[in-house]
C-alpha cells in the first residue's frame, strides 16, 4: 500500500498524485519548509495557488502546523501523531538558524508553565528560538 496515499486517507483528504507529492516532499527533508522550498522539490510546471491551498488542507485536516519566525517569514514542518483537525499539538519550540534558514522543530522541548490565572486560559503560543546551528557554527569556528 502507498504510504502517502495511507496517510492522507488518515487525515480525511482526498488522494492526488500531487498531495502525495507534496507529503513526500516534507518527509524528505528534517527541517521545515518555506513554500520555495516545497516548489524546487515539486515538478516545475507545479502552480504557487494549488501548493498554497495543499498546504491549507494539511493544516486544516492536522497534518502540517505553521511556523512563524517573527520577521514575517513562513516555514511548515509535519505534525505529530496526536494532531487533527480539531487540535493542533505543536506546542513545541522551534529553532532557526540565522545564517543558513534552516528551522526544525524541537518535539522534546516543550513549555512547563503558559496558563495564568491572571491572564486566564493560553490558546496559541509560538516559541521560536534563534541563532547559529550546529552545523553553521562549526564550519565558522573551523575557517
Amino acid at each position: 500500500m502507498d504510504k502517502a496515499a495511507a496517510h492522507l486517507r488518515e487525515h480525511h483528504l482526498r488522494v492526488t498524485d500531487f498531495r502525495k507529492d507534496v507529503l513526500r516532499a516534507f518527509w524528505s527533508s528534517s527541517t521545515a519548509q518555506s513554500l520555495n522550498d516545497l516548489r524546487e522539490k515539486l515538478p516545475p510546471s507545479t502552480d504557487r495557488v494549488t501548493l498554497y491551498r495543499t498546504l491549507q488542507g494539511f493544516i486544516s485536516s492536522g497534518m502540517i502546523h505553521i511556523i512563524q519566525n517573527g520577521n514575517g517569514d513562513v516555514k511548515y514542518a509535519l505534525c505529530t501523531a496526536s494532531c487533527s483537525s480539531e487540535t493542533h499539538r505543536d506546542d513545541h519550540f522551534h529553532f532557526s538558524c540565522r545564517k543558513c534558514d534552516r528551522t526544525w522543530c524541537l518535539k522534546d522541548w516543550r513549555p512547563t508553565h503558559l496558563d495564568h490565572p491572571s491572564i486566564g486560559q493560553t490558546e496559541e503560543f509560538h516559541l521560536h528560538i534563534k541563532g547559529i546551528c550546529r552545523a553553521c557554527y562549526s564550519a565558522s569556528s573551523s575557517s
